[in-house]
């Protein structure tokens, strides 16, 4: 998560698939419940749930970018949200 430009990027590292955005919020399912998370969040670590990882960008309040997760890890660190899952998949719903 920064708070920066609204440029994504992909990166293959060979085992993984990285995306790099720049979000004002991301909302996720955890096995203990809902969390969201806005710039300079405290540093945390949970186990999601099979779902939707909602991303709202930062260059406009209706870019979402969904990105269904099967299960895995989701880690905040300065600044920095990190998802480790088997697969995903984006789907992008962008209004003007």
């Amino acid at each position: 998560m920064n708070d920066g430009s609204n440029d994504s990027t992909n990166r293959d590292t060979g085992w993984s698939v990285s995306r790099d955005h720049h979000a004002a919020f991301v909302s996720v399912k955890t096995i203990d419940g809902e969390l969201g998370f806005c710039p300079r969040h405290i540093n945390t670590i949970a186990v999601l749930e099979v779902d939707q990882v909602k991303v709202r960008r930062v260059d406009d309040d209706k870019h979402i970018d969904w990105i269904a997760v099967n299960g895995g890890i989701i880690e905040i660190a300065d600044n920095v949200i990190t998802i480790v899952a088997d697969s995903a998949e984006r789907e992008t719903r962008y209004r003007h």
